[in-house]
């Protein structure tokens, strides 16, 4: 969110919604889908055509554990028949080809979700930097724990991340958000 408690890095969700809804990286899911539940095909056909071509290659799906179960599994298992991978072990996550990457870091309600990314496509390596600021740094004590016979160390390193791409009102970014909508 850009505030101390993030140390003024502000996520790619987030960018998205700063950006606001007349970005192209701002896909609204069907008028009244806006549960993990609701959300079809075309949703995720909509949020795949908001991302430009050149970073197609490497694009992936963000999302958590709760929406590629309630989503994506809903979505292959409705497309019906079986494969070699259904049959023989355990399914890799993917939809039309890109994988599926889950993390909790995205909403895992089963409730209503509106203006918030439900799930993220596309290819966050262009779509953002990371920064080392400084190296990892060690400093030992042997006097601080003395008593007690113990060495304290202590490691630190400056990081950042910028979010440099997400496109603009007319052309798409890097990556795309499915909002849920009201």
């Amino acid at each position: 969110t850009g505030t101390a408690a993030y140390h003024g890095i502000v996520g790619i969700c987030e960018k998205i919604r700063l950006a606001g809804s007349g970005y192209v990286a701002w896909v609204d899911a069907t008028s009244g889908e806006d549960t993990f539940a609701e959300l079809d095909k075309e949703d995720i056909s909509a949020l795949m055509a908001g991302v430009a071509e050149y970073a197609l290659d490497g694009a992936k799906f963000y999302c958590s554990g709760v929406a590629n179960a309630l989503v994506f599994n809903s979505l292959k298992s409705a497309g019906g028949g079986n494969t070699i991978q259904t049959l023989e072990g355990k399914p890799a996550y993917a939809y039309l080809g890109y994988p599926i990457v889950t993390t909790p870091t995205m909403p895992v309600t089963q409730s209503t979700i509106n203006n918030t990314a439900m799930i993220l496509f596309g290819n966050l390596n262009e779509a953002v930097a990371f920064g080392d600021r400084r190296g990892i740094r060690l400093a030992k004590s042997t006097e601080r724990y003395f008593d007690q016979d113990i060495v304290a160390i202590k490691a630190t390193e400056r990081v950042d991340i910028v979010v440099h791409s997400i496109g603009d009102t007319t052309n798409p970014g890097p990556v795309a958000a499915l909002m849920g909508n009201t």
